[in-house]
């Protein structure tokens, strides 16, 4: 699957392999190249969940953030409900993250799903939200998020960079596109997410990047 997203990226114009590689790295952590639903925290420990949603669920006591969790579609409207578009009952679960960089909520699927259409993709990520989990359909929605990404003020003000095919240090290129992925407001360098995209950049040789599709 590494090959359709690097044909995806090229598609939409991000050809440096630097940055190639570290949207490939960031992918690799998020969902090991296969578009899926965000895993359930069934089984994660409560500790885990507080220190991921913070204050969404820092009202809870242990026990009843361990019947939440259990509950799938409670789970997800409590963490994701109310918020960026999630207006109605459901729409935590519904809108919760897939493809291969984990999109989340409906204000993003509405955005990217307009995007798709304005390129000539015909497809309704918000009506099948499930959609987003077809290979293809992920790849360009990968793209078109990494390409909003890399060239707004917040990578320019934190990476001094807002083309991703100006980067000429690996290391930049990780850290800005981890930001992307994760939220500008997050500081990213040496934190989970990085260490983890970092790890799986050694998967990745740049000659080969540069012979995918």
């Amino acid at each position: 699957n590494a090959d359709v997203v690097v044909a995806a990226l090229n598609k939409y114009g991000i050809v440096n392999p630097l940055t190639q590689k570290a949207i490939l790295s960031v992918i690799g952590k998020e969902s090991g190249f296969i578009p899926q639903d965000e895993i359930s925290y069934a089984n994660t420990s409560n500790d885990r969940i507080r220190m991921i949603f913070g204050k969404r669920v820092s009202g809870l006591s242990d026990s009843e953030l361990t019947s939440l969790k259990r509950d799938e579609n409670a789970f997800w409207d409590k963490v994701y409900g109310g918020r960026y578009g999630n207006d109605k009952k459901g729409d935590g679960s519904k809108y919760r993250g897939r493809g291969f960089n984990g999109l989340t909520f409906k204000s993003n699927y509405k955005k990217y799903n307009r995007l798709l259409q304005e390129n000539g993709v015909r497809v309704d990520i918000v009506s099948n939200p499930e959609r987003l989990n077809d290979i293809d359909i992920a790849a360009e929605v990968n793209a078109l998020y990494f390409l909003n990404g890399l060239t707004n003020k917040a990578s320019k003000r934190k990476f001094s960079n807002d083309d991703p095919n100006d980067f000429t240090s690996f290391d930049k290129a990780l850290g800005a596109a981890v930001n992307a992925n994760a939220g500008w407001g997050k500081d990213v360098i040496g934190g989970r997410d990085y260490t983890a995209a970092q790890s799986y950049s050694s998967k990745f040789d740049i000659g080969d990047i540069e012979s995918m599709a």
